[in-house]
């Protein structure tokens, strides 16, 4: 089978671990549940009571041809007569896998006659077995190696056929054994019998299975577990959760004051259109509309009266700016001509005795370039150079007359070129001293040039280029700022001419503004004081203008309070959703943040699931090892996993005790009691414990000695095998070769096998020698 039986005591075993691990109560109850489900759900056989069998072989040297009712049946005879032949025919057909049965069975004949047998009907030979009772019908019918299968449910009309199974080769014995494993589960008894061994391997196998299936399910739900864990730890759970709170305060103030806006918006829309309806009224009198007739021409009259006023004003303004900057113009333009002329003068001169000068020809000639091009900067500079005064042109006398006292700097610039020549004697020294004396006093001539033209440089504060060239663009900027007044004035004028002949007009039916004042006073006399009061109540609560527009303009602000109330109703409704929307957040996250605090950390809960699924492992892994210790013959295999055993029973430490504890129980509970022959008779006696361990039992007041009596044994190994709980679906079937040495314990068992209600069958080999013919006989 591929599922295990589930009883109590694997429950129980599940729960004390869990247990031991401190496991969360509700995960426990899960788990177990759900194995408990599982026990349910899988074990159980439809019964069907009293079984007719049939077996018919159509074998060329012997014939078989067996049926009958009941449920415990024998088939007696002498040897050589197919009983034994019959047992693994219908075994063979039920699906039984010889191979894996072979550790178990010592008599070695019966697997080699199962080969034979598998043999034949894959050669041909056909071969007919039927089940039928209360509730199912059962049929196999092999012809030339072709099977076919039919369960019939009686109960709920069901018909399950599988055909044309091949049964030509082992890999087809194999797919046909996996198609019907889970009809029937069979059991094979033969002599030699290892009850202990066998029963207790099937209850092993068993256990590690099932430990195999809860490992399955702790893993799903531990999987569960973790799916569910918060992506966010508590703290921040519960921060999201009081944000949500305090955002709920906030939009439920806004939306308290919106609401509060919107009553008070009402209000003044019931207000206004009540004002509306009284100023409307108003509007209509003759009186009124006179009178605002009148007020708005005298507005309009002293309105254009008052922008002459402010614009004769500006032009004003405008004038007086234009006459300051051209005054300045005018000054600084007469200044510049005093500045030009001077540098022309001054220019004129040094042009006319340059010939007459022995100076340094690039000092004349950057001069005069700096004079064209009043660069002031070099003016000054070559200037001052070339400027004698009185002071110099004495020195160069006394130089001329041979004396040296008083020679300046100066001095010797201007006498560079006349000393530059190599002088040979004290003739040609006093010749060049007396031009240099020329020189002095040709300069000395432009003393008055360039007094003025220092000073006039000094009243303008020139002492660089580009103090000057400022000073130049400054007024051409004056020039350019002149030309823009005399353009705002010319426009200025025009405005107040365009406003003047308006006046006129407005004004030319009454004359002077102050005789339409008098009328608009009139007017304003005829009008009462409570219509007139009203109307500038009005006006001044909503600041207009008591003029023909006033219907129009409270109109529109009735219809700007009828759409504030709209809007304002809208932005509540938005308001409120939020508020129930966030309402629903934070009732979700409070949840989520409950369960956490009731579920506790999923980490936590997780590890004591993970240490029980470890230890189950260790449970499905040493029974497994040690089965197939038993049933392998390869040294190296059986090298290895003794190994493995050795591993495992150190992993499972102090519970190796407790699960072969466990596997003692269950094979107690298959087989409880023991028929034991006395002087007095047959007694059953309990099975005081069983040691699957050492393939050993022992029975209440029974020796050592006695114990391996073949009766005792046989009748143990065939209840114990009998009573194994199976998740097979038409239940279970005992086949049982050479029963002859149980002797007089025989219908003391078959008594007890009657008890058995998942046991479909039971068939019992038993050579009498006086039987010439054989017979199936019901024994029960």
């Amino acid at each position: 089978m591929n599922y295990p039986v589930v009883y109590n005591q694997y429950l129980k075993m599940v729960s004390d671990i869990l247990e031991r691990f401190s496991s969360n109560k509700e995960d426990s109850e899960k788990i177990l549940g759900h194995l408990k489900e599982m026990s349910e759900s899988k074990s159980t056989a439809i019964l069907g009571g009293e079984t007719f069998i049939s077996l018919d072989v159509a074998k060329d040297d012997y014939p078989i041809h067996w049926e009958n009712k009941g449920k415990i049946f024998e088939i007696v005879g002498t040897n050589m007569r197919n009983k034994t032949t019959t047992l693994i025919y219908i075994s063979t057909l039920l699906g039984f896998d010889w191979a894996a049965a072979e550790p178990y069975i010592e008599d070695k004949k019966l697997i080699k006659q199962s080969k034979v047998i598998m043999k034949e009907i894959s050669s041909g030979v056909s071969a007919t077995l039927v089940i039928d009772n209360s509730n199912y019908r059962f049929e196999v019918i092999v012809k030339d190696s072709i099977a076919n299968v039919v369960r019939w449910d009686k109960l709920n009309q069901g018909h399950l056929p599988l055909q044309d199974i091949s049964l030509s080769s082992e890999l087809d014995w194999k797919e046909y054994r996996g198609k019907l494993e889970n009809f029937f589960d069979v059991q094979v008894v033969g002599v030699g019998r290892n009850f202990v061994t066998q029963v207790g391997h099937e209850e092993a196998s068993n256990l590690a299975l099932f430990c195999e299936e809860a490992n399955k399910y702790i893993t799903h739900y531990t999987q569960l577990l973790n799916s569910k864990k918060p992506k966010i730890s508590p703290k921040l759970l519960l921060s999201q959760i009081n944000d949500l709170k305090q955002k709920i305060i906030e939009v439920t103030n806004e939306s308290k004051q919106l609401n509060d806006l919107l009553n008070i918006t009402k209000v003044n829309h019931s207000q206004l259109e009540k004002e509306h309806e009284k100023i409307v009224s108003i509007l209509a009198k003759d009186e009124v509309q006179t009178f605002l007739k009148l007020a708005l021409e005298k507005t309009n009259i002293e309105q254009i009266f008052e922008k002459i006023r402010v614009k004769r004003l500006e032009l004003q303004q405008l004038e007086e700016q234009q006459k300051d900057y051209e005054d300045i113009i005018i000054k600084q333009t007469k200044d510049f001509d005093i500045l030009h002329t001077e540098i022309a003068i001054l220019k004129d001169s040094i042009e006319s005795i340059k010939s007459n000068l022995i100076v340094p020809e690039s000092i004349i000639k950057d001069f005069i370039s700096a004079l064209d091009n009043n660069d002031i900067t070099r003016i000054r500079l070559l200037g001052d150079l070339l400027w004698v005064d009185d002071k110099t042109y004495e020195a160069h006398r006394a130089l001329a007359n041979y004396s040296f006292s008083g020679i300046s700097l100066k001095t010797k610039l201007l006498g560079i070129e006349v000393f530059s020549e190599k002088i040979h004697n004290l003739s040609e020294l006093k010749h060049k001293m007396e031009q240099s004396e020329t020189t002095t006093q040709e300069l000395s001539k432009l003393t008055g040039n360039f007094e003025r033209l220092f000073a006039q440089l000094n009243k303008l504060k020139f002492n660089t280029t580009e103090e000057y060239f400022s000073d130049i663009n400054g007024m051409n900027g004056l020039s350019n700022i002149v030309e823009e007044l005399q353009e705002q004035i010319r426009t200025t004028k025009l405005e107040i001419d365009q406003l003047e002949r308006a006046y006129k007009d407005k004004s030319g039916q009454y004359g002077e503004i102050d005789v339409m004042r008098k009328k608009y006073d009139a007017a304003y006399v005829l009008v009462s004081d409570e219509d007139l009061a009203y109307l500038e109540e009005v006006c001044g609560n909503y600041n207009l203008t008591l003029d023909f527009s006033l219907q129009i303009e409270l109109e529109k602000i009735i219809s700007s309070k009828h759409s504030l109330m709209k809007e304002t109703s809208l932005k509540i409704a938005d308001l409120r959703r939020a508020i129930e929307q966030l309402r629903h957040r934070r009732k979700k996250l409070e949840q989520e943040y409950n369960a956490m605090e009731v579920g506790g950390d999923i980490e936590v809960r997780t590890v004591p699931l993970m240490k029980t699924k470890d230890l189950l492992g260790n449970i499905s892994e040493y029974f497994t090892h040690k089965r197939r210790y038993f049933e392998s013959n390869d040294a190296n295999i059986l090298t290895k996993l003794e190994k493995e055993i050795t591993s495992n029973e150190q992993n499972l430490g102090n519970d190796f005790e407790m699960v072969i504890k466990l596997i003692n129980e269950r094979i107690k509970d298959r087989c409880p009691f023991a028929f034991v022959n006395t002087d007095t008779g047959i007694e059953k006696r309990e099975v005081l414990g069983y040691d699957f361990l050492n393939s050993d039992f022992f029975v209440e007041g029974l020796p050592e000695t006695s114990k391996f009596h073949g009766g005792i044994t046989s009748s143990m190994t065939v209840y114990g095998l009998a009573t194994k709980r199976t998740g097979a679906e038409l239940g279970s079937i005992l086949l049982v070769d050479e029963w002859g040495d149980v002797g007089v314990y025989k219908d003391y068992v078959y008594q007890a096998l009657c008890g058995i209600d998942y046991l479909t069958t039971a068939i019992f080999v038993d050579v009498d020698e006086n039987k010439k013919i054989a017979e199936l006989k019901a024994r029960r």
